[in-house]
Protein backbone atom coordinates (compact mmCIF):
# COMPACT_ATOMS: atom_id res chain seq x y z
CA UNK A 1 0.00 0.00 0.00
CA UNK A 2 0.71 3.68 -0.90
CA UNK A 3 0.69 5.82 2.26
CA UNK A 4 0.06 9.63 2.38
CA UNK A 5 2.22 9.97 4.95
CA UNK A 6 4.56 7.63 7.61
CA UNK A 7 1.73 6.35 9.99
CA UNK A 8 1.19 3.00 8.19
CA UNK A 9 -1.20 1.67 11.19
CA UNK A 10 -3.29 4.71 11.25
CA UNK A 11 -3.59 4.36 7.41
CA UNK A 12 -4.27 1.14 7.46
CA UNK A 13 -7.50 1.73 10.42
CA UNK A 14 -8.88 4.34 8.32
CA UNK A 15 -8.74 2.36 5.08
CA UNK A 16 -10.27 -0.25 6.44
CA UNK A 17 -13.02 1.95 8.21
CA UNK A 18 -13.83 3.71 4.86
CA UNK A 19 -14.60 0.12 3.46
CA UNK A 20 -17.01 -0.69 6.08
CA UNK A 21 -18.70 2.89 6.09
CA UNK A 22 -18.90 1.86 2.52
CA UNK A 23 -20.20 -1.56 2.77
CA UNK A 24 -22.85 0.07 5.54
CA UNK A 25 -24.05 2.42 2.99
CA UNK A 26 -24.33 0.54 0.04
CA UNK A 27 -26.74 -2.08 1.89
CA UNK A 28 -29.05 0.50 3.76
CA UNK A 29 -29.03 3.75 2.06
CA UNK A 30 -28.57 2.21 -1.60
CA UNK A 31 -29.55 4.64 -4.93
CA UNK A 32 -28.47 4.72 -8.37
CA UNK A 33 -26.64 7.72 -7.49
CA UNK A 34 -24.14 6.31 -4.51
CA UNK A 35 -23.37 3.28 -6.70
CA UNK A 36 -21.70 5.57 -8.84
CA UNK A 37 -20.33 7.38 -6.19
CA UNK A 38 -18.89 4.17 -4.97
CA UNK A 39 -17.73 3.49 -8.08
CA UNK A 40 -15.51 6.67 -8.21
CA UNK A 41 -14.56 6.32 -4.61
CA UNK A 42 -13.42 2.46 -5.14
CA UNK A 43 -11.05 3.56 -8.32
CA UNK A 44 -9.27 6.41 -7.05
CA UNK A 45 -8.85 4.80 -3.27
CA UNK A 46 -7.52 1.83 -5.62
CA UNK A 47 -5.31 3.75 -7.46
CA UNK A 48 -3.91 6.30 -4.97
CA UNK A 49 -3.21 3.49 -2.06
CA UNK A 50 -2.47 0.16 -4.39
CA UNK A 51 -1.49 1.64 -7.76
CA UNK A 52 -4.06 -0.61 -9.80
CA UNK A 53 -7.87 -1.05 -9.61
CA UNK A 54 -8.45 -4.53 -7.67
CA UNK A 55 -11.03 -6.98 -8.38
CA UNK A 56 -13.08 -6.74 -5.56
CA UNK A 57 -14.23 -3.25 -6.66
CA UNK A 58 -15.75 -4.86 -9.96
CA UNK A 59 -17.14 -7.90 -7.76
CA UNK A 60 -18.58 -5.62 -5.08
CA UNK A 61 -20.58 -3.67 -7.78
CA UNK A 62 -21.99 -6.37 -9.28
CA UNK A 63 -22.65 -8.13 -5.95
CA UNK A 64 -24.78 -4.54 -5.04
CA UNK A 65 -26.74 -4.84 -8.32
CA UNK A 66 -27.84 -8.28 -7.64
CA UNK A 67 -28.86 -7.63 -4.06
CA UNK A 68 -30.29 -4.40 -4.99
CA UNK A 69 -32.79 -6.60 -7.95
CA UNK A 70 -33.02 -9.42 -5.75
CA UNK A 71 -34.68 -6.90 -2.93
CA UNK A 72 -37.45 -5.50 -5.63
Amino acid sequence: MNYFVELKYINFIAYAFFHITLVYLAFYYFNFFLFFIYFLYGVFFDIFLINYIAPHLISFLLFISIFYYMKK
